[in-house]
């Protein structure tokens, strides 16, 4: 009987530290108010939608806390800072020593680039509003873990494609765990809400991307999205449920031990506060090798390392006016451009000519000497007649007896 009576006080107990914690989730939500995914802001005026994704919480169970929608928004957490491995890195650096990179053997699904935006913002927000609330110090990264874990970020266990997250953050399909009845080393849980959260009529599975069983959601439902609906399909109210369970027992989380007791509350599976752990460590490690620029309103501050005088163009407009001025006698001063242009047209016409010339000549002389050769050695031969005419002259006046035959031809 006294450890019956113990249990009941245990449950009692943890009961009444959940309402407490909804109660101060439910007035953080009201004073700083949350992050709206986008579309116009819903008018406080008329009826609110029925909450139709959390059952009814049986006798003696804490009722959920009230929809409280506000308009303001909740800052985003600040990184963490870097390891301590990032500063001996640096000091060894310094020291002018080679660094072996460290070889990341992990998969691809294990890395924080692998959580969608909407479900990065969902645990950075969740965490932020339970540790406002609260002095529970809930990192985020151990959100994300859960949601890798439970879900793969709502976009499934080794099912590429078969699921994905909305813009609002909502998981489409609907994502069930596989049931609790008792097989492959899970336990055994009977059904406590008909099928109507996890669709299952004979055991309760995990629902949602953050895992969260129909009994454990029918007490930590909360809306943290301001939609009216309290939807365990929905990361950012999964991720806000699963932050308001995990800072249940009013513990500090930032204590290695107060976190593994709670993971272990989260999910009895041997080896799960283990997994959860080195998952943060490589998320924090994701943190320091990578910035990542959230959305935010403001001009980023200008280094207070900067010397005055290094950017003047970037902080007044005064300069300008010595910049157009010193320009301008340079510009007009040298007439170099003026002679560049008149020695350009002068070659131009030079080499027009030549071609010209070049093939008029070529056909000429080729066929005049050739006729001119020709008729000179025929006229040569006429004066060879007349020598041969003068000497056959002078012989014939020799012979005087003769005179006959030449006195003939003179008549």
């Amino acid at each position: 009987m006294g450890d019956v009576a113990a249990l009941v006080r245990r449950g009692a107990r943890r009961a009444l530290l959940l309402a407490v914690v909804l109660a101060l989730v439910a007035v953080v939500l009201a004073t700083t108010g949350i992050l709206d995914r986008g579309g116009p802001p819903r008018p406080s005026a008329g009826p609110a939608a029925p909450d139709t994704a959390a059952p009814a919480p049986g006798p003696g169970a804490p009722s959920p806390a009230p929809v409280v929608p506000a308009p303001a928004t909740v800052d985003p957490p600040a990184a963490p800072a870097p390891a301590a491995s990032a500063d001996r890195t640096a000091t060894v650096q310094a020291a002018g020593l080679l660094v072996v990179p460290e070889i990341d053997a992990r998969p691809a699904a294990d890395r924080l680039a692998a959580a969608p935006l909407p479900a990065v913002t969902a645990y950075q927000r969740a965490a932020t509003v339970i540790d406002t609330a609260t002095t529970c110090h809930l990192d985020w990264l151990v959100l994300a873990a859960l949601g890798r874990i439970e879900s793969g970020h709502g976009l499934g266990l080794g099912e590429p494609g078969a699921y994905r997250v909305t813009a609002k953050g909502r998981v489409r399909p609907a994502y069930y765990g596989r049931p609790l009845n008792g097989r492959g080393g899970r336990s055994a849980v009977s059904d406590t809400d008909g099928g109507r959260l996890d669709a299952r009529p004979l055991w309760d599975a995990p629902v949602g991307p953050m895992g969260l069983l129909p009994a454990t959601w029918s007490t930590v439902a909360v809306d943290a999205d301001g939609d009216s609906v309290r939807d365990p399909q929905d990361l950012d109210d999964a991720a806000l449920g699963a932050a308001v369970l995990l800072c249940a027992e009013g513990h500090d989380l930032a204590r290695p031990k107060a976190l593994r007791k709670a993971l272990r509350r989260y999910d009895a599976t041997k080896g799960f506060p283990a997994a959860v752990r080195r998952l943060v460590a490589g998320y924090e490690k994701d943190l320091a090798a990578t910035t990542v620029l959230l959305p935010g309103s403001g001009l980023a501050p200008v280094p207070a390392d900067l010397v005055d005088g290094t950017v003047p163009a970037m902080t007044a407009r005064t300069p300008e006016k010595k910049f157009v001025r010193a320009p301008e006698p340079t510009l007009v001063t040298p007439p170099k451009p003026k002679p560049t242009p008149t020695p350009a047209p002068k070659p131009t016409p030079t080499p027009e000519p030549e071609p010209e010339p070049t093939p008029e000549p070529t056909p000429e002389p080729t066929p005049e000497p050739t006729p001119e050769p020709t008729p000179d050695p025929q006229d040569d031969p006429t004066p060879t007649q007349e020598p041969t005419q003068e000497p056959t002259q002078e012989p014939a006046p020799e012979p005087a007896p003769e005179p006959t035959p030449e006195s003939g031809p003179a008549s």
